[in-house]
Parts: C-alpha cells; sequence; structure tokens
C-alpha cells in the first residue's frame, strides 16, 4: 500500500547551541529519524531559561528559537498546565516552575 505525501508545512528548525555540539557527532544518518521535533523544540524552549533571565515572554522566545509566536504560545500552554513553567502574576513573562 503506497503513503501520501505529507501535507504538513515545513517547520523552522534551530540549529543547538554550542553547549550541544557533539549530540550529533558519530551518529548515523538515520539516527534523526528518531528524534521528536515537539519535544526537541519544548526542550529548546526550557533551555533558553537561565540564571541571569529568569523570565521571558513568549516573544522573546519566538525571536530566539526562531519558532512562529503561535507555536511558542501553544508549547508555554503545553509546558504551563505541566506545571514545567508558570505565568508572573498578570503580566506576559513566564519563569520555570516546579
Amino acid at each position: 500500500m503506497a503513503t501520501l505525501p505529507s501535507t504538513a508545512p515545513a517547520r523552522a528548525h534551530r540549529a543547538p547551541g554550542p553547549e550541544h555540539a557533539d549530540h550529533g557527532a558519530g551518529k548515523a544518518g538515520g539516527e534523526d529519524r528518531y528524534l521528536v521535533p515537539a519535544l526537541q523544540r519544548g526542550l529548546q524552549l526550557l533551555a533558553e531559561f537561565s540564571r541571569n533571565e529568569r523570565e521571558l515572554t513568549g516573544a522573546e522566545l519566538s525571536r530566539r528559537l526562531g519558532l512562529p509566536r503561535a507555536s511558542v504560545f501553544r508549547i508555554l500552554q503545553t509546558l504551563e498546565q505541566m506545571g514545567y513553567v508558570e505565568r508572573v502574576g498578570e503580566s506576559a513573562h513566564y519563569k520555570l516552575g516546579m
């Protein structure tokens, strides 16, 4: 049975930072098929928070990650519901939860 081509739009990909530079070293080219892009984007978003920047807005995260604001909003909503991030008061800022 033939499979239909995907109609999903191509997604932006952010290259890993220098702290993750060796993660792909020495791997066979086919191992990327095991990556979960949504999980990867969520973890990249969490990694943007640091001791120096404990609070970030969705717009700032969108700019840094090169992702559409709508995608960042959905990721933030999921992470907030799960307790990994929390909104700072009534502001547009988020901080790490847990």
